[in-house]
């Protein structure tokens, strides 16, 4: 059944339920304004997954939660995850800093190691879309990420919950104790641990891949000091271990007899078989505690202080060939982050509630340190019988960097009259990075390459390069707001913004000793107008979106083929509009939705990275090397958006004496779109839409509950990333998603 038909499908059986039973869907409170609101008196395009929603349909990571969420992309690339909001993101480059900001429990997790987070007894999660510079800070250029996770209940709980899923392999179990410890004191203590065993064959390798270890450790203590002073302290540990990837060659190249004779069954469908060589492994240990005070100075004025340290060390390993060939090249990493940060935030609201002010000072200072090593070992090759140069060779970067920021912000509202507010914000922001990088170029030629002799390896050149830089960015970014109430249920709202990404020094550099690569801010002005609405006394929340952002010297990372070339794109537009819609048709029955279009493309990029075809025919007809070849994408789409998007959901509750059956279900589907800067057609996905199903049977107190759940029930096959293989032109790889994938769960709570 085709995405239309199970959206008419839907509705028909909606409208066919009586409307006496309508009963108002429950109230979602966001932090989206870093106060609680109601998500209907928030001027912000705000999309909310609860955590039961994330428990439910077993969506444990951010890029599972992209799914379920229009204009949201989170996809892994070579190195690591990119967040990608409105055709808006960060590329691979580790030194990076997302151009969506993740924030979990008010703290800022600014790299993209972030995104591996697992989500796990977890409130909600908000996603901001557009511009959040004043109230978030400089990195939210496209959006934020606001990951709320559950706090100490005031009455003892506890459950433990288990799941099972096919062809992935996949277990985990997750256990959590809550309530009060004393008079003042209340705490929780939540853990989980899962296991994948993968779902791509690699037959050289042996078994399927990416095999996944992961647990996490969270505890959390709230002390009620006083009717005025709150305390909340949490501490959490993770370690995630992988081995392997979701890779598979998608395009041969010149190189299709090699791999056919390595490989008798080499092919380049997408049929999750693969045959790859070496030793692939991603592993992080993280940490973070943070420290939270709620003062309140009176009944219209709170002081809160969010102290945080956070902290990860991973080391990883890429094979580069990505193909059955023989090892040929591998890059291998090893990052340790440290973050310490601090924000003071007063929030005053007047007695008649005309006026509220939120403002503060934000400081962080973190440091980063990578080793970053490539290995080319084209002898393997030679040995293979490929014709390539008799040429070995090491790069290593040794890359440190210090980062201070300084922010101070506000952000006032002011009633002028009843049901018209106006809001006028201001940030400024101090940005100092101070970088030391060295690289270490070791060569090594053959002296002889006689068949059958191995050829014996010499140092024919060793070139050290060291330099020490630093950069201040500095910004003033203003925001102004209208509200207005056209009743009870329904607002109507307007903004205008201005934000910014900071600069920064390129952590990757194969491209040559002697070259720094440095890149400026990015910058933005976001116009956003929409309405929220409510209707049949609040059986149905409808919120509507219009969005129209002007980007400035984007950052990018365009892989040539060799190496990812960082720079500063140029200018671009996203804007579009965005819809969703929630109906609680009868007490039992919920019918949902979202929809969004976008139109997002480069106004002026006349400098980008060359297709690998382009490549070789600008190589053959001028005579110059490959990599100096350029094309024209003004006018063109932004990796990463796709012209349409949105999903349909739907509930429907039984009770059966002392039970309740629930049927759920999703539907996500988009547009095609394409995942590589360069916009190669071969690294386009095609659009689809994939159907996700859950039945749960559960005791009428809530005390347990066991269910069958269905991801991807359509077995869609669809690629995350694209791009070419390392060196050899004309050959691909892409990173997949997972097939068509059944589970049972099951929940007891005390």
């Amino acid at each position: 059944m085709n995405t239309r038909n199970i959206i008419l499908v839907s509705l028909s059986f909606a409208l066919s339920q009586p409307l006496s039973a309508q009963t108002a869907l429950e109230e979602i409170t966001v932090t989206a304004r870093k106060r609680v609101e109601s998500l209907d008196d928030v001027p912000i395009s705000v999309s909310v997954t609860t955590g039961q929603k994330l428990e439910r349909m077993a969506i444990h990571r951010l890029e599972d939660l992209s799914a379920f969420t229009p204009n949201l992309q989170i996809n892994e690339n070579a190195t690591q995850q990119s967040v990608t909001i409105r055709g808006i993101g960060s590329g691979a480059n580790q030194a990076f800093e997302q151009s969506v900001g993740t924030y979990i429990d008010g703290v800022y997790f600014g790299r993209g190691r972030s995104a591996r987070n697992p989500f796990f007894d977890v409130e909600r999660v908000e996603i901001l879309k557009g511009p959040q510079g004043i109230l978030f800070g400089k990195n939210t250029i496209a959006g934020a990420v606001n990951v709320i996770t559950r706090k100490p209940s005031s009455e003892p709980e506890g459950y433990i919950a288990g799941e099972y899923f096919t062809e992935t392999d996949q277990w985990g179990i997750t256990g959590v104790i809550s309530g009060p410890l004393s008079d003042t004191l209340s705490g929780r203590i939540a853990a989980n641990y899962r296991s994948a065993g993968g779902y791509i064959d690699n037959s050289l390798a042996g078994g399927d891949e990416p095999d996944r270890a992961e647990y996490v450790v969270r505890g959390t203590v709230v002390l009620e000091a006083t009717p005025q002073l709150s305390v909340t302290l949490k501490g959490e540990f993770s370690s995630y271990d992988v081995d392997g990837r979701n890779a598979q060659m998608v395009a041969a190249g010149p190189l299709a007899g090699l791999y056919a004779a390595t490989d008798p069954n080499f092919e380049t469908e997408l049929d999750y078989n693969s045959a790859t060589p070496g030793d692939d492994f991603d592993n992080t240990d993280a940490g973070n505690v943070t420290l939270t005070v709620d003062y309140e100075l009176g009944d219209s004025l709170t002081l809160t202080s969010i102290t945080s340290y956070v902290e990860y060390d991973f080391t990883n390993n890429i094979p580069a060939e990505f193909a059955p060939v023989p090892d040929y090249a591998e890059q291998s990493n090893r990052q340790r982050h440290d973050q310490f940060s601090e924000e003071l935030r007063l929030h005053y609201t007047s007695g008649d509630a005309r006026f509220e002010f939120l403002g503060g000072l934000y400081y962080q200072t973190e440091d980063l340190s990578i080793e970053e090593t490539f290995n080319f070992n084209f002898s393997n090759l030679i040995a293979a019988g490929v014709q390539f140069l008799p040429l070995d060779s090491s790069v290593i970067t040794f890359f440190d960097q210090e980062t201070d920021s300084f922010a101070a912000f506000g952000e006032a509202t002011l009633s002028i009259i009843d049901g018209l507010r106006i809001s006028a914000g201001l940030r400024y922001t101090e940005d100092d990075k101070q970088v030391d990088k060295e690289l270490l170029v070791a060569a090594l030629g053959t002296q002889t390459r006689a068949p059958g002799q191995e050829p014996l390896a010499r140092v024919i050149g060793r070139i050290p390069h060291a330099y020490s830089l630093d950069r201040k960015d500095t910004d003033l970014s203003p925001s102004v707001g209208l509200q207005f109430d056209l009743s009870d249920d329904a607002m109507l709202y307007a903004t205008w913004s201005q934000g910014f990404k900071a600069g920064g020094f390129d952590a990757q550099n194969v491209g040559g000793a002697t070259q720094l690569a440095a890149f400026d801010p990015e910058e933005v002005e976001a116009w956003e107008t929409g309405g929220k609405f409510t209707f049949l006394d609040g059986a149905v929340r409808l919120n509507l979106a219009y969005f129209n952002n002007q980007y400035e010297d984007l950052q990018v990372a365009a892989w040539n083929g060799f190496a990812f070339i960082v720079e500063n794109a140029a200018s671009a537009t996203s804007q579009g509009v965005e819809a969703d819609l929630q109906w609680r048709i009868t007490e039992h029955f919920t019918l949902g939705g979202a929809i969004a279009w976008l139109d997002a493309a480069y106004d002026n990029f006349s400098g980008a990275v060359c297709t690998a075809p382009q490549q070789t025919a600008f190589a053959a007809s001028t005579g110059r090397p490959a990599g100096q070849c350029s094309q024209d994408l003004s006018g063109k789409d932004l990796q990463f958006s796709p012209e349409t998007a949105g999903n349909v959901n739907a509930e429907y509750r039984v009770p059966l004496g002392n039970y309740l059956l629930t049927l759920q279900s999703d539907v996500n589907f988009t547009a095609g779109y394409h995942t590589a800067l360069d916009l190669d057609p071969l690294a386009r996905q095609d659009g689809f839409a994939k159907l996700n199903a859950r039945i749960e049977l559960a005791a009428g107190d809530d005390r347990w509950s066991v269910a069958l759940v269905g991801k991807n029930l359509t077995d869609q096959k669809s690629t995350t990333w694209v791009n070419d293989l390392p060196v050899f032109r004309g050959a691909y790889f892409g990173f997949i998603d997972p097939p068509r994938t059944v589970g049972v769960q099951a929940r007891i709570s005390m």
